[in-house]
């Protein structure tokens, strides 16, 4: 715009189909396999289907589709002593099911989210500076959490994940020593928990709170021209903070029940 602000943006489009399924490659010398494992087949109606021969689909297929639109802007500020920049984003995601096996198809799944971030940075001297940032973020849960086992129905409470985050800092440099030095806080809700398998039973737990805050501090000395000399040090304080209510649990992918796992500390 003018030697102390400018100003810049973009779009950003994906799609994106998803091609997933275990196929029978090689029946070693047998004439088909047997597989009446998969409990979203009704055997009793279709008993043909336990038959498997080279080609054939077995325990999944279906498609994924994604359809991703985001838009964003950031204004920069430059000056002798302050820079600046506030930045803006939003995003629109679109998710849909197909699954062969349970010959469905969802419907299309439309989540919006978004960013707003800012931070400012003060030149004390020629060789200091102190900066802070902040930001909060929205962002559409990944695939396999709108789907749960990937079936064709979507996830109760489908929430975004939301970080809120806070940094500060102070900066030296010169041409024998640099230090960085920050502080941070991050509440991050919604956080996926993973995923896990115990005595043939799954567990996906789709979101849990946590709270990270911490100090890092690194620097580097040069004090003669051959030799550096670096440290860096982190200390961290990471926990869960949530109560996770109804958490399903799938027996070869299948809902069979839900628990309670408390995370809290």
């Amino acid at each position: 715009i003018n030697k102390f602000y400018s100003i810049s943006g973009g779009i950003d489009l994906r799609t994106y189909k998803g091609i997933h399924y275990r196929e029978v490659t090689d029946l070693l010398g047998a004439d088909f396999a047997w597989n009446v494992d998969d409990k979203r087949i009704n055997y009793e109606e279709n008993p043909q289907a336990g038959f498997k021969h080279i080609g054939d689909k077995v325990d999944y297929f279906y498609y994924g589709f994604v359809r991703w639109g985001g838009v964003f802007t950031q204004l920069e500020y430059t000056g002798a002593l302050f820079t600046a920049f506030v930045n803006v984003s939003g995003a629109l995601s679109n998710y849909k099911l197909e699954h062969f096996f349970q010959n469905k198809t969802t419907s299309w799944k439309q989540i919006p989210g978004g960013t707003i971030k800012g931070g400012i940075n003060y030149n004390m001297t020629e060789n200091s500076n102190i900066f802070f940032n902040t930001g909060i973020l929205s962002k559409a849960r990944d695939f396999n959490y709108i789907f749960p086992g990937y079936n064709p129905y979507f996830a109760d409470n489908i929430e975004n994940e939301i970080v809120k985050a806070f940094e500060l800092g102070y900066t030296f440099a010169s041409p024998t020593f640099a230090l960085n030095l920050n502080g941070y806080i991050t509440n991050w809700l919604n956080k996926p928990g993973g995923s896990f398998t115990a005595n043939d039973l799954s567990y996906d737990i789709p979101a849990v709170d946590a709270k990270h805050k911490g100090i890092e501090i690194d620097f580097s000395y040069k004090p003669i021209k051959n030799l550096d000399i670096q440290f860096l040090f982190s200390l961290g304080d990471w926990k869960w903070n949530k109560l996770v209510k109804n958490v399903i649990v799938f027996e070869n992918d299948v809902p069979k029940d839900t628990v309670d796992f408390d995370l809290r500390g």
